[in-house]
């Protein structure tokens, strides 16, 4: 919430500078827009004079290196007549001050070189000239004058020197036509150039030589060292690698390179010059995208260049606004590009200025006005005030008669005659409805005391409904739970007496194997089927069960009618180990359910199986028992599938997990193996260590 003296004071503040600014900002804007245009105008002016001083700066060797293949291919200057080539040569020099040297080698290696030299006093030019045939190779400098006298010369028999090897002479031969190399330091002056060369054939097509011109583009630095662009912008060339070609300091265009004996170009990123390494990046950072124009300019000959791209863009630098333009040489012999930068504030300086000023001024009235503003608004907040004291009364439950408001605007007058009216009649309402209370308190308290009573009957019954349907459900889940145990105990029963038949039907088929006579047959079977009723009696926990005690004699038990002293089927071996009686009921359990799928499947099924069992206990921090039944010589067992697991394997599994062990079965091509590990009390671990 604001109050109304400061929307008054900033309203008329607002207004004022909201006038001020309607007039100051359109005149601003228009300006700046005239003048940021003059001044990219500007910048791609000089990026297209410097890219035209560039071209016409290196097509005149272009031109120069054709002139010189037309004279050799006619035979007007070659090889043969080194001294008018020589001649020729020499005035190429004289005439154009950008020509480093010119040459020429032919394909025999033969090599006349006519460059700048001042190395000999007097000397402005030197000669080489290399004649080299198979018995004889010659090498001969020359050093002249500007008036084309000798002032030295001298024999270098060292000199390997070969044109037929340096990278001009490949790529003209290679582009079977002008080709330009790549920008270099030259080793001899230490100035950067480039080579322009063309190869010379023969009239009927055979290659004779190639003719080349080194050309020194320091001067491209000294141009735009004197190019004005605004007030504190400038310009540089550089190559599609990254080398700064020319820049208005020479010196910082060249660097030591790896080896520290040659030197190379500064790469932009090495340029020491931020500012010139911003505005190339604000290319790089936009992928030369944006703001594109074409244009064109005027070549050597006074016709046109070919298109020329121009890529405007503006960058920040040390807090100030640059605007800057790359603009890339016409066609594919210079892949370099002339980028030109200039800080906007060289143009719009002064009208920032002017529009800082108009600020100040739209500022000073906007607080006069709202001083205004403030005293105007004092005079109807005052009133407004005792208004919302008399409001904030009648909020709290005060209705005394309000005075009446002193100001002199009618609204706020007949306002608070409102006021004093509103105040008298909630007063009369106050009090009828303070009586209307009365009488509604008396019968809620009536109200509540019948349904306190009603609420006590309604708990009384809930309670005796709750115990009644809880006394249901524990009947229910005891009913529930003597039909799962008979169903268990009968499936059980079925399991077991199939079991007995089958275990009966094995007892008869082994004692059948061995006996002599029906008599020794009969007192055999009698003999076995006790063991198995005693079996039989460990596994269901009593009779012999609760005076087992030992896993060994539990197992001789289970195992004995299965047993035959001739045969020697089934082994038995292992530590004492002790074992409480619900133990015994369990593993009892479990090897009478091998023995019993042995006898109907497995080893004990045919007389040459063989049944080991044996066990082991494990001294630990939790002793552990572990008993491995081990098949052999018998039928080769197969793992039945998932979906016919019998009552057998599901009884064996809730023993396992009832005794915390675990329980596995490999279906070994030799004979089943099973492996049951249990843990064992610590008094019995004790004992089977004793």
């Amino acid at each position: 919430m604001v109050s109304i003296r400061s929307v008054l004071a900033l309203s008329l503040a607002g207004l004022q500078l909201v006038a001020i600014a309607a007039v100051i900002l359109p005149f601003y804007f228009t300006s700046e827009r005239v003048l940021l245009d003059h001044a990219r105008a500007l910048v791609r002016d000089v990026a297209r004079n410097t890219t035209s001083h560039a071209v016409g700066f290196l097509a005149p060797a272009e031109d120069a290196a054709d002139l010189s293949q037309r004279l050799a291919r006619q035979q007007v200057v070659s090889s043969e007549n080194e001294d008018a080539m020589e001649r020729y040569f020499f005035e190429q020099l004289r005439s154009h001050e950008q020509f480093a040297g010119i040459f020429y080698g032919n394909t025999e290696g033969d090599f006349v070189y006519v460059n700048r030299d001042d190395s000999v006093a007097g000397a402005d030019f030197r000669v080489k000239t290399i004649e080299n045939r198979p018995l004889r190779r010659q090498v001969e400098l020359i050093w002249r004058d500007a008036t084309y006298v000798q002032r030295a010369r001298r024999s270098d028999p060292e000199d390997q020197y070969d044109p037929r090897t340096r990278p001009w002479y490949a790529a003209a031969v290679e582009a079977n036509g002008v080709a330009w190399t790549d920008p270099y330091i030259f080793f001899s002056s230490r100035e950067p150039g480039i080579t322009v060369a063309t190869p010379v054939r023969a009239p009927g097509g055979t290659l004779t030589g190639v003719v080349g011109i080194d050309i020194e583009i320091s001067a491209l630095s000294g141009f735009l060292a004197g190019l004005k662009v605004g007030e504190t912008g400038g310009a540089f060339i550089v190559s599609d690698s990254g080398d700064v070609i020319a820049y208005r300091d020479p010196a910082k265009i060249k660097t030591e390179g790896e080896a520290g004996e040659t030197l190379r170009f500064t790469r932009i990123d090495e340029l020491d010059d931020p500012l010139a390494q911003a505005a190339a990046g604000s290319f790089r950072s936009r992928g030369q995208s944006g703001g594109q124009t074409r244009d064109q300019g005027a070549d050597q000959d006074g016709g046109t260049l070919p298109e020329a791209s121009e890529t405007s863009s503006s960058f920040r630098f040390s807090g100030e606004t640059f605007h800057a333009v790359a603009s890339a040489l016409p066609g594919t012999r210079w892949p370099w590009t002339v980028i030109t930068y200039v800080p906007e504030n060289d143009f719009l300086g002064a009208i920032k200025e002017s529009r800082r000023n108009g600020y100040l001024l739209a500022l000073g009235v906007a607080i006069l006005t709202g001083l205004l503003g403030l005293l105007i608004a004092r005079t109807i907040t005052r009133p407004i005030g005792q208004l919302y004291r008399q409001a904030e009364d009648i909020a709290a439950g005060s209705l005394k008669p309000m005075p009446p408001l002193k100001t002199r605007y009618n609204e706020l007058h007949r306002t608070g005659l409102a006021f004093s009216r509103m105040t008298d009649w909630l007063r009369r309402e106050k009090d009828a409805n303070e009586t209307l209370t009365a009488d509604l308190r008396a019968a809620s308290r009536q109200l509540e005391a019948r349904v306190e009573q009603r609420t006590a009957e309604l708990n009384d019954a809930n309670s005796k409904l709750r115990e009644e349907a809880e006394l249901r459900a524990a009947q229910a889940e005891r009913l529930q739970k003597a039909n799962e145990q008979a169903e268990l105990l009968a499936r059980e029963l079925n399991h077991r007496v199939k079991n007995v038949f089958a275990v009966v039907a094995a007892i008869l088929s082994l004692g059948a194997r061995s006996a002599t006579s029906a008599d020794e047959l009969a007192k055999t079977t009698r003999r076995r089927i006790d063991a198995l009723s005693k079996a039989h009696s460990v596994t269901q926990g009593y009779g012999a069960a609760t005076a087992v005690g030992d896993l060994g004699r539990l197992a001789r038990l289970v195992l004995a009618p299965y047993m035959r002293e001739e045969a020697n089927q089934v082994t038995i071996s292992g530590e004492s180990a002790r074992i409480d009686s619900e133990a015994a009921t369990g593993l009892g359990l479990i090897l009478h359910e091998l023995a019993t799928n042995a006898a109907k499947y497995g080893a004990l099924s045919v007389p040459e199986g063989k049944v080991e069992l044996s066990w082991q206990v494990e001294e630990a921090k939790e002793p552990k028992l572990t008993i491995t039944w081990r098949e052999s010589n018998g039928p080769p067992p197969s793992e039945p599938e998932a979906d016919k697991r019998g009552f057998g394997t599901q009884m064996v599994e809730q023993i396992v997990a009832q005794y915390r062990a675990s329980y596995r079965i490999d279906w070994l091509k030799e004979g089943l193996v099973a492996t049951l590990t249990m843990p064992l009390p610590k008094e019995s671990a004790s004992h089977a260590a004793a």
